[in-house]
């Protein structure tokens, strides 16, 4: 069921590099911590990781457009 929800959201390159980033660091913390902390931790990685990235796709198509 999850995995539906992961592939209905999948739209452009920035939703699938994170996810494929939050669905690694998930699987790793998992095996590394012993509670379910591990859900919240990658949550706010890929929210942050998916902003950097998309921040850095505008900056780069406004450099473009100036020149």
């Amino acid at each position: 069921m999850f995995i539906c929800l992961l592939v209905l959201n999948l739209k452009n390159k920035v939703f699938i590099i994170v996810g494929i980033i939050t669905g690694a660091a998930s699987i790793c913390l998992s095996l590394i911590l012993k509670n379910s902390f591990y859900i919240v931790i990658t949550a706010i990685l890929g929210a942050s990781v998916g902003y950097f990235i998309e921040n850095k796709m505008i900056k780069k198509k406004k450099r473009e457009k100036q020149c």
